[in-house]
């Protein structure tokens, strides 16, 4: 399709995702599909630690290979020049 932006997610706890897939299977798969961010509304059942379970279980997932680093890389360069655009 040709969109080079910024990609961010629906809510990755609603109860859908959350039900069909567990607390793991989406983040790879969203990755791997092209996003870039994760969206954590964390309004349905408030979880404190949220985000280091999330960045922890991404780290883990790099490290066995299942979301290539290439591909993080890839999100950290266009967020960054989403806000560098935004500066303009």
């Amino acid at each position: 399709m040709g969109f080079t932006g910024v990609v961010i997610t629906d809510d990755m706890q609603m109860r859908a995702i959350a039900a069909r897939y567990g607390s793991r299977q989406p983040f790879d798969r969203r990755f791997l599909a092209g996003a870039d961010i994760l969206l954590f509304a964390n309004n349905s059942v408030y979880e404190e630690d949220i985000a280091a379970r999330v960045s922890s279980t991404i780290l883990t997932l790099v490290e066995k290979g299942e979301i290539p680093r290439e591909r993080i890389d890839e999100s950290f360069r266009r967020i960054m020049r989403l806000k560098e655009d935004l500066k303009r």
